[in-house]
């Protein structure tokens, strides 16, 4: 245990040294959160345009970009700018966003156990590996995604 400040850059301070601690650090300031935090943004707007009700009266690929993007954008200005207000303010954004993750997910794997215990719409158990890609590189992103997912472990 290291009981100091800084997340993963007093852990590699001591163990590899200041120039491996000072490029993690740096790199992960100018590089990877930022585009981290870009690929959530876009995501979010890809989730909310689905959402708009009668979306697909506006199907031409222009109108939905602009939404995306403009979602996309907003998403970061919001969430900057309560974070900059206060740290508690932030906080409890945080706290209510993970509530309803956790009740999401119970919910989810509630109606999934009880859709197996009624026994219906099982077929689909039948031959799990029947469509399987024998590509290694489908492997490899699938790997690299599941990592990128699990960032925040």
């Amino acid at each position: 245990m290291i009981p100091s400040s800084g997340g993963e850059h007093p852990y590699l301070l001591r163990a590899f040294g200041p120039l491996f601690a000072f490029l993690f650090s740096w790199t992960g300031v100018i590089l990877t959160r930022p585009v981290s935090i870009a690929i959530i943004s876009v995501v979010f707007g890809e989730y909310i345009v689905q959402l708009i009700p009668h979306s697909n009266q506006f199907s031409s690929p222009g109108y939905l970009k602009i939404f995306k993007k403009i979602a996309a954008v907003g998403c970061v200005v919001i969430l900057t700018t309560i974070n900059s207000i206060s740290n508690r303010l932030g906080t409890m954004v945080q706290d209510v966003f993970t509530a309803l993750k956790v009740i999401s997910l119970s919910i989810i794997s509630f109606l999934g156990l009880w859709t197996l215990m009624k026994g219906s719409s099982t077929g689909n158990f039948d031959h799990p590996f029947a469509n399987s890609s024998k590509d290694i590189g489908s492997y490899a992103l699938a790997f690299y995604s599941a990592s990128w997912a699990y960032d925040g472990w």
